[in-house]
């Protein structure tokens, strides 16, 4: 009983310990970064690039503890290769690395926290990864079907893929939430592909 009465005191202690964390974040702190999140993604994490490519960029609902991710493949018209640029949230989510700078100062403009955020960042070419060529073929031949309007199905807090591509014949952008989606399949293999050659870099 005394063994019983003592877990209970100190799961008490911790959900105390823990609770003013959670309320110091008001819900005009949730607004502000709210409104300010999709400015900041956008310039550290761009759908919209010149040349011909494919971006990919990965961020989810809710869960703001997820980090956010971001490629871009396919040619450089200033070296005339075939590069990728990458950039992942370093440490913690771009959403959450704003929701702390807010709370530090909220006076301070979105458009100066956004030279803070931690990223990593690194480019290849198909010189020092020959694999970047193997990866656009593979996007030729993905297949796949039209979305299905399936009133019963809904996915909650979802991971949002999103795709822009641009090529000679026009420009695509798709916003897919089923992970098991081929092109998703796509992004998620070229992004460990990416990974493979900064290591070998």
């Amino acid at each position: 009983m005394i063994k019983r009465q003592r877990s209970i005191w100190f799961v008490l202690a911790i959900a105390l310990s823990v609770t003013p964390i959670c309320s110091s974040q008001t819900d005009a702190d949730w607004e502000w970064v709210s409104d300010n999140f999709g400015g900041v993604l956008d310039n550290l994490m761009p759908l919209q690039q010149s040349g011909l490519h494919v971006v990919y960029r990965a961020h989810r609902d809710y869960r703001t503890d997820v980090p956010e991710y971001w490629f871009t493949i396919g040619y450089d018209f200033g070296s005339g290769r075939l590069s990728a640029h990458v950039r992942l949230a370093d440490t913690s989510s771009i959403y959450d690395q704003l929701m702390r700078m807010h709370r530090s100062d909220p006076k301070e403009d979105a458009s100066s926290m956004v030279k803070k955020i931690r990223v990593k960042d690194w480019r290849v070419d198909d010189a020092s990864c020959p694999l970047i060529r193997e990866q656009i073929d593979r996007f030729q031949d993905v297949k796949y079907t039209p979305f299905k309007l399936e009133t019963h199905r809904i996915i909650l807090h979802p991971m949002n893929h999103e795709f822009r591509l641009e090529a000679p014949d026009g420009t695509m952008n798709l916003i897919i939430w089923d992970d098991e989606h081929p092109l998703v399949r796509w992004a998620h293999e070229t992004r460990l592909t990416l990974e493979r050659c900064a290591q070998t870099k």
